[in-house]
């Protein structure tokens, strides 16, 4: 056999009849292949083949971009007390998330998780709070407030002045949403010589003062706010002609 015959045998011919035993299959009368039929069986085979693999990567495309995506926070809701701060919050892609972290001034806080994407954290000092999400894609989201509510300072003497005999020491725990009122059940007047308590002492809560009679010795009041943050001051009797 001389080669042209080989490549007769392995040429043209050997490709029309591989058309002729799929063109039943596309759909396509099974007849010697011309030129327009070989371009419609390619056509055929081809097209679906080129739109699945364009779906295929679309979806990857998607996919790869949806777990990009930070977490995000929803619902905010900062419930205030002179005593504490709770927050409340949401996250969204909760199947995503790998972690819901807080701090305090950079000090860990504890979070709890309520329900899935839904948490809750409790804080008794004022600070900066960070609130943190994390992705197992190493995407991160947060947040930050000041929380400047509770009340963290002492009562304190505002003024004191002498009426006859009498001696009015004015006591204050300050104004404002961090102010939690003096807590007059825990005041106490002592000598700080014997330590017994000084008779005579009287409050006024309405005016925020407290009044007893001067005495010949140096005393202590001692007063404590709504949030257990106590004052003592001591009073010291003024020398003669001082």
């Amino acid at each position: 056999m001389s080669d042209q015959d080989n490549r007769s045998s392995a040429g043209p011919d050997s490709g029309d009849e591989l058309l002729e035993q799929i063109m039943p299959k596309l759909g396509i009368e099974a007849a010697k292949p011309t030129g327009r039929y070989k371009s419609q069986a390619r056509t055929n085979y081809l097209v679906p083949r080129v739109v699945t693999l364009c779906v295929l990567l679309l979806l990857i495309a998607a996919a790869v971009f949806v777990l990009l995506l930070p977490s995000r926070f929803r619902g905010v809701v900062l419930e205030e007390k002179t005593d504490r701060a709770r927050l409340t919050f949401r996250t969204d892609r909760v199947m995503l998330l790998e972690s819901v972290t807080a701090t305090l001034d950079g000090r860990p806080v504890g979070v709890t998780m309520l329900d899935a994407g839904v948490y809750e954290l409790e804080v008794r000092k004022n600070g900066r709070l960070d609130v943190a999400a994390r992705t197992f894609t190493g995407r991160r989201s947060d947040f930050s407030m000041t929380i400047d509510c509770i009340d963290d300072a002492p009562p304190f003497s505002s003024q004191d002045q002498l009426v006859g005999d009498d001696l009015y020491v004015y006591l204050t725990d300050g104004e404002g949403k961090a102010s939690s009122g003096v807590n007059w059940d825990s005041l106490k007047v002592t000598r700080i010589d014997g330590g017994g308590a000084l008779e005579d002492v009287s409050v006024d809560r309405t005016d925020g003062y407290v009044r007893f009679p001067l005495p010949d010795e140096s005393v202590r009041i001692y007063v404590e706010d709504n949030c257990g943050n106590p004052l003592a001051l001591r009073l010291d009797r003024p020398a003669e002609g001082g």
